[in-house]
C-alpha cells in the first residue's frame, strides 16, 4: 500500500515535470546526459519555505526512523516542486561555460594588453594555474598564448 502511494507520488512529479516539455533548465538538466560537468545555481537564499525545506531533510537525514526513506524522498519531491515554481531564480552552469569565458576574457586581455601580455599574468588575473588556461586557450582557439599574441602584434 504504501509503496503505492509512493509510486503514484513519483509518477506525479514525472507528469509535472514533463508538461515543461524540455522548456525549463530544471527539466532539461533532469533528463538530459552530459559528459561535461554541468550544474544548477538556485538564487533561493531568500525564500524562507525553501530554505526551511532543506532543514527538514537535513535533519531527516540524521534522524533514525522507520519512515526516514520515505521521508525524505517526499521531502526532496517537494523541494524540486518548490525549485521549478521558482525557475527565474535558477541559473544554469556547465563546465564549458566556465571554460568559455575564461577564453573570453583571456583574449580580451590579449586585446588590451598584447604588448606587454604574459600568460602567468592573466593567469593571475583570472585566479587560474598557467598551464590550465595554456590547455584551454589551445583548445578553444586551436592556437597558443604565444601565437595569440604574435598574431595579435
Amino acid at each position: 500500500m504504501l509503496k503505492e502511494i509512493h509510486d503514484k507520488l513519483i509518477a506525479l512529479t514525472d507528469e509535472e515535470l514533463s508538461i515543461l516539455n524540455g522548456e525549463n533548465s530544471v527539466d532539461r538538466s533532469i533528463y538530459t546526459d552530459y559528459d561535461e560537468g554541468e550544474y544548477l545555481y538556485f538564487k533561493v537564499s531568500e525564500r524562507k519555505n525553501i530554505q526551511e525545506l532543506l532543514e527538514k531533510i537535513i535533519i531527516e537525514l540524521y534522524t533514525n526512523s522507520i519512515m526516514k526513506k520515505a521521508t525524505i524522498k517526499l521531502l526532496v519531491g517537494l523541494l524540486l516542486v518548490e525549485l521549478v515554481k521558482n525557475s527565474q531564480d535558477i541559473e544554469t552552469y556547465s563546465v564549458d561555460n566556465y571554460e568559455k569565458m575564461l577564453i573570453i576574457q583571456s583574449l580580451k586581455y590579449i586585446e588590451e594588453f598584447y604588448s606587454t601580455a604574459t600568460l602567468l599574468e592573466v593567469s593571475e588575473k583570472l585566479n587560474q594555474p598557467d598551464y590550465k588556461l595554456s590547455k584551454l586557450i589551445k583548445k578553444h582557439t586551436k592556437m597558443t598564448f604565444k601565437e595569440l599574441l604574435q598574431e595579435k602584434s
